[in-house]
């Protein structure tokens, strides 16, 4: 499958994405790793006419030690970057074994923490392709009309499946947003939805830029087990995290 035809940006700070953004709002979105979002362009689940790259966007990766023990983590920090950081399987094991169990390393070394906060919801009747989706009948989150999981349903059933979400919740992680009128900082609890189609409260024109771990969660010990079909790069069927 071809990528659909579109315009690519690539900006180096922040204001420059968010500007891009709000000049190409609904039209838009945005490129960490990519792990998601190109199957999802191939499968023309997205149709964007401009895709802003924010990987040169030096700003937004690192990992960071806090002065009281907690953590800032920039978004476009590989989800390899958390597995490998000897400070982070230290001071939150339950974040280093969930990092360790997402997908396979060559994804890992793809994939971003923000892009793993913001996965799409996913359902065997939405990721598959245009022709797929034609023949048996679109479905609610796209092009369609009724959710085939729950046919009297009006609400989405297709389900989040990223692994880092369960343990950082865990730690009563916060996440940091920037939009046109600048941060917000809310609990990452707050981020998430319970609609398959509105599954994260990020507008729009608005980037996810970091996560910070309080400096009480500092030396819990915890673990993240998941349940998947294959052992090596499935998502989870679910996913359970655990810190004390």
């Amino acid at each position: 499958m071809s990528l659909p035809e579109f315009q690519l940006s690539r900006p180096r700070t922040i204001k420059e994405a968010v500007h891009l953004l709000e000049q190409h709002v609904p039209n838009a979105q945005i490129l960490a790793g990519g792990t998601d979002l190109i199957p999802s362009l191939k499968q023309r689940l997205f149709t964007p006419a401009q895709v802003i790259d924010i990987r040169g966007i030096d700003e937004l990766r690192g990992i960071r030690a806090l002065p009281g023990g907690g953590v800032e983590i920039g978004a476009l920090t590989t989800i390899s970057n958390i597995e490998d950081s000897g400070f982070i399987a230290s001071k939150f094991p339950v974040l280093h074994s969930a990092a360790g169990n997402v997908a396979s390393p060559i994804l890992r070394n793809m994939g971003t923490l923000g892009g793993n906060l913001c996965l799409d919801t996913r359902c065997v009747w939405y990721n598959q392709s245009l022709q797929w989706r034609k023949s048996c009948g679109f479905c609610l989150k796209k092009d369609g009309k009724v959710c085939h999981v729950a046919p009297g349903s009006e609400v989405c059933w297709a389900v989040f499946s990223g692994d880092l979400a369960p343990s950082l919740l865990c730690l009563n992680a916060e996440i940091e947003i920037v939009g046109p009128l600048g941060f917000r900082r809310i609990p990452l609890a707050e981020f998430y939805g319970n609609d398959g189609i509105e599954r994260i409260h990020l507008e729009r024109f608005e980037i996810l830029t970091r996560v910070i771990i309080p400096d009480e969660f500092s030396g819990w010990k915890g673990s993240y087990q998941k349940l998947r079909l294959r052992g090596s790069i499935d998502y989870p069927l679910a996913g359970v995290a655990i810190a004390m």
